[in-house]
């Protein structure tokens, strides 16, 4: 349970700020300046999920819902920067979205929005 918090309240808010707020200044002169320390807070996380996951295939030794909603929010990332930093999570991101328990979720999720 501890990671799926972790996930949607301690690293989920602070991506989608850091989402919105690249999105809202994206033509401001002053837009780099305002988002560091938008990225600071995020790579701050990144690196203590890092730290964890550097140790273990998964977040609690084996693969949990935990896993699940923290590999659906590092999504949030893929192609940036920011999470290419960070190897162990770029591995849960595709171990974690090989697993057919995780490619059932996401197909749900798809199909949710498209009725």
């Amino acid at each position: 349970l501890t990671w799926m918090f972790a996930a949607v309240s301690t690293l989920e808010p602070a991506v989608v700020h850091l989402e919105t707020a690249q999105r809202t200044y994206s033509a401001e002169m002053w837009r780099e300046p305002a988002l560091t320390p938008l990225v600071d807070t995020v790579r701050k996380r990144l690196d203590a999920l890092e730290r964890v996951v550097g140790r273990n295939e998964w977040l609690e030794g084996r693969f949990t819902v935990g896993d699940l909603l923290m590999v659906q929010v590092l999504r949030r990332l893929e192609g940036t920067k920011l999470l290419s930093a960070f190897p162990s999570l770029v591995g849960l991101v595709e171990r974690g979205m090989a697993r057919s328990g995780f490619q059932r979720a996401f197909a749900a999720q798809q199909e949710t929005w498209r009725r």
